[in-house]
């Protein structure tokens, strides 16, 4: 078995040296790299949160509902009621008697398996006027409803 030199072991100690710089580095890097992916899927986890809890009270930022037109009939006379935030809620006297009954009952919606309970109303929250209002007529033949999220776009 040889010794190395003097001058061998210098080489061999520069390569290590080199090398563990480059190990030190790349550590740092990582160590960078996993914090902020660390910060990213907290940041994505409270976002997701935040819209699950949307979804099931009923909100998102400005609201879920932008408007909404519910066709039906009140005791086999059709009958339609439209809401957008411009105008209010838009329909017969009977349908606005009967969605006030709703609301005068303490009617509510959801609240079942973990969902948010939203409570009857003709103001306020568009989700919760949309579900009174539809709650109000004998038969519901259709609802169209206009929300902010865009065709392809993942709801809340």
């Amino acid at each position: 078995m040889t010794v190395p030199t003097f001058t061998e072991l210098l080489e061999q100690a520069r390569v290590v040296i080199t090398r563990s710089d480059a190990l030190r580095t790349q550590s740092r890097d990582l160590i960078v790299s996993a914090r902020r992916a660390r910060w990213q899927s907290g940041d994505l986890r409270h976002a997701a949160e935040e819209r699950r809890e949307r979804r099931a009270s009923g909100r998102s930022p400005g609201g879920s509902v932008r408007s909404f037109v519910i066709e039906g009939g009140v005791d086999d006379v059709a009958q339609t009621a439209c809401w957008n935030p411009a105008d209010g809620l838009t329909c017969s006297t009977e349908l606005l008697l009967r969605a006030q009954a709703v609301v005068g009952m303490g009617e509510t919606f959801g609240g079942r398996s973990g969902t948010a309970t939203i409570r009857a109303g003709l103001e306020g929250n568009p989700t919760a006027i949309l579900l009174t209002v539809a709650r109000a007529f004998s038969t519901v033949t259709s609802i169209t409803v206009d929300t902010p999220f865009s065709p392809g776009e993942p709801s809340p």
